[in-house]
């Protein structure tokens, strides 16, 4: 009987107002009339002396015999019905059927899930934003090698058709080597990169700077070895750089490259 009650509280749910006739043979069965009675007494409807045969009513008419509980359940049906949805309430409590825990299942069935999916999100949002940060930084670092490459080209052929004429200016190139510079030491912030150090020192000097403007005024063969011997530095420089914008670029985390130890190919020649 007790999984009966199991059983009708389910299709019933917690709310059900009326007593059908599947709750109202639940409480009249012979078996469940004594826990019928214990009920009326605990919510209040039945005095604590009665029993089974002897239905006794707070500030009423008593009920005896044995179709007492048949003639509460006919004159008192109010009474009837709050003490019959107690006992089949009671009787699912029993059997662990708790609505309320199990709308707490329920909620937590769909809430973990749109949980994981919006932490997921996040990740490969994240993931998604890192690698194209990293290739932003990338490409910035090439355009930068190559304005100051075109830079230093155009003042070495000043200064090869020039033949003694006017001095080409230094501008351009002052100003386009200072944007490499910039953009090395931004990259040099993802960690300890000896490499890229020693391209900012080698571009900071004289070699880029000073030395670029002498040595100009010599013979057209002077001239012509001059403007050779700077643009193999620039082939050299910008190689350099190419290896820093393939780092940057990478998923493989810079304490695990060696070769940001190595020293530049533009210093050693």
């Amino acid at each position: 009987m007790i999984v009966s009650a199991v059983v009708l509280l389910t299709l019933q749910g917690p709310q059900a107002l009326a007593l059908d006739d599947s709750a109202r043979v639940f409480c009249q069965a012979k078996d469940n009339r004594r826990p019928l009675v214990q009920a009326g007494i605990s919510i209040g409807v039945l005095s604590p002396t009665s029993t089974v045969d002897s239905l006794r009513i707070p500030k009423a008419s008593d009920f005896s015999g044995a179709d007492a509980i048949k003639s509460w359940a006919k004159n008192r049906s109010g009474d009837f019905k709050k003490t019959c949805h107690a006992l089949v309430g009671a009787a699912a409590l029993g059997q662990g059927n708790s609505p309320k825990k199990e709308s707490r299942f329920d909620f937590l069935t769909w809430l973990l899930p749109v949980v994981a999916g919006a932490l997921l999100t996040m990740i490969a949002a994240e993931a998604q934003a890192g690698r194209s940060r990293k290739l932003s930084g990338a490409d910035e670092l090439r355009l930068a090698a190559a304005n100051f490459r075109d830079a230093t080209n155009r003042y070495v052929t000043g200064w090869v058709e020039s033949l003694g004429g006017g001095r080409p200016s230094t501008a351009d190139v002052d100003q386009s080597r200072l944007n490499l510079v910039s953009s090395l030491r931004k990259a040099s912030l993802r960690g300890a990169w000896p490499f890229v150090n020693q391209l900012v020192s080698v571009l900071e000097g004289d070699k880029y700077g000073a030395d670029l403007s002498k040595d100009w005024t010599g013979t057209q063969t002077d001239t012509r070895l001059k403007a050779e011997a700077v643009r193999s530095h620039l082939t050299r420089l910008e190689a350099d750089v190419e290896q820093v914008a393939i780092c940057c670029a990478s998923a493989v985390p810079l304490c695990m490259r060696p070769s940001r130890k190595n020293t530049p190919t533009s210093i050693i020649h």
